[in-house]
């Protein structure tokens, strides 16, 4: 499999059990004119996306909360207290 330039791969494995449901509903949502082909890479990329535009604002906030968190465990500790 050839990797295209500006894009990365992601692969997981999907239960026997599950698949022929996750199947129908890339056939569902292709047949809805939700993804662009009928199959479970376009449905992948379909609920990574879902995903991830339902919680973008949660996670830049998360994102600050650790960067600030980070930032201030890198600090050196100034200690005022010392004595002569």
């Amino acid at each position: 499999m050839r990797k295209y330039a500006g894009f990365h791969e992601i692969r997981f494995k999907i239960p026997d059990y599950h698949f022929q449901i996750l199947q129908d509903m890339a056939m569902y949502l292709y047949e809805a004119k939700a993804i662009d082909k009928p199959n479970l890479h376009s449905f992948g990329r379909f609920c990574i996306m879902q995903v991830t535009n339902a919680n973008i604002v949660l996670m830049c906030q998360w994102k600050s909360v650790r960067d600030r968190h980070l930032q201030q465990q890198q600090r050196p500790y100034n200690n005022n207290n010392t004595s002569s």
